[in-house]
């Protein structure tokens, strides 16, 4: 009887699905191994699956260039210690998903010599990037609360300041008036005291400026048409910002009305508009645009603590210098500016108005590319009056 051949199992073939099971195992694990040599080539790495990687692009082969650049250095210097010392870690750093985005990682390794000699680095990697992003936006909420706190303070600082600051004014002004009637025109007393009258206005209005931002002047809100106080302020803003800016306006057909004190919303255009001309020296444009919106709960930032319901949004853009990142926060501060001659009180009273009108605004800038601000105020059921 003829023998029956024996065929005996690939040994290569064998090892090939067991790392190749191990490698599925790992995937579905919440840590990742990975094992590298001394040249720095990857001997086994189950993160490759989780980063969008094909196994055999990675084994072999020095994997360093997904290490984003900014921490690179920190993960081979890492990685230099466990060879030398025989444990490194815990570091976080980020490598690039093989759709380009980046996922941070944290990692513990320690150092292994196997049956062949060979000294191995083995770290153990577990994603963070969720945990990352929750920490940003639990540490975004704190700097918020801080600063709005920040402003509260100071905006009960100014408020009893420019109280009292307009009692004095008020004995100034009118002490002016009286004057009035008994210096005759033309006299140069009577030009020093125009002078102090002028000086005692601008004091006035900066008085103002600091009630509107502490919160603390008197609103008159009436329902109004905020198309109908776009088209009246512009009527103030063309020859304020100077024939070489271009206003354009997108005005919602159907927008619905809203409560505010209507001389105040002018008087936010109007600073809007005088801190757009300022970041465009040489000339630019500027868009308003006004429309209805829908916050849902399930779309808005956790940065907008805004609760659902209809708004009416008011979209304000320049095409200026734009705002660096690190000055965004600092915008609405009192007191803040990068204007060599101006007083910081021009954005945190456009702030104080539409909070005190129960608003909320936004601020959106790329230095170089302009700034764009979007005031969201409560719609009104009620008909806006004639």
């Amino acid at each position: 009887m003829p023998s029956v051949p024996r065929f005996e199992p690939d040994p290569q073939e064998s090892v090939r699905r067991r790392d190749e099971y191990i490698r599925r195992l790992f995937a579905h694990a919440h840590d990742s191994i990975h094992i590298v040599d001394e040249h720095g080539l990857s001997i086994f790495d189950s993160a490759s699956i989780v980063l969008g990687h094909d196994a055999v692009d990675f084994v072999g082969r020095d994997n360093s260039h997904l290490l984003h650049p900014d921490d690179r250095d920190k993960a081979l210097g890492t990685l230099a210690l466990i060879f030398r010392d025989g444990k490194g870690g815990p570091i976080e750093y980020r490598i690039k998903h093989r759709d380009g985005t980046w996922r941070w990682y944290e990692t513990i390794g320690t150092r292994y010599v196997d049956e062949d000699g060979r000294v191995l680095a083995i770290l153990n990697t577990r994603d963070i990037t969720e945990r990352r992003r929750e920490h940003e936006q639990v540490r975004n909420l704190q700097e918020q609360l801080r600063q709005a706190q920040k402003l509260e303070q100071i905006g009960r600082l100014a408020g009893g300041v420019a109280h009292d600051f307009n009692n004095l004014l008020a004995v100034i002004l009118g002490y002016a008036e009286q004057l009035e009637d008994v210096i005759p025109p033309g006299t140069p007393a009577r030009v020093d005291l125009e002078e102090i009258k002028k000086a005692g206005q601008r004091a006035a209005d900066l008085t103002r400026q600091l009630l509107a931002f502490s919160r603390k002047q008197v609103l008159r809100p009436c329902i109004v048409d905020l198309n109908a106080s776009v088209r009246e302020t512009l009527l103030m803003l063309r020859p304020l910002i100077g024939p070489d800016i271009h206003i354009d306006t997108w005005l919602a057909a159907d927008l619905n009305p809203v409560l505010v004190d209507p001389a105040q919303m002018q008087q936010v255009l109007v600073n809007l508009a005088v801190n757009a001309r300022d970041a465009m020296p040489d000339g630019g444009s500027i868009q308003i645009q006004t429309s209805n919106v829908e916050l849902r709960a399930h779309s808005i930032n956790p940065e907008f603590p805004r609760a659902p319901g209809e708004y009416v949004q008011l979209a304000f853009s320049d095409t200026g210098c734009g705002i660096a990142a690190e000055a965004v926060p600092l915008v609405f501060e009192p007191f803040y500016t990068s204007k060599p001659e101006g007083t910081g009180l021009g954005l945190p009273m456009v702030y104080g108005i539409v909070k005190q009108s129960d608003g909320d605004i936004l601020l959106y800038s790329t230095p170089g590319l302009g700034t764009t601000f979007k005031i969201y105020l409560p719609a009104s059921s009620q008909d806006a009056a004639d």
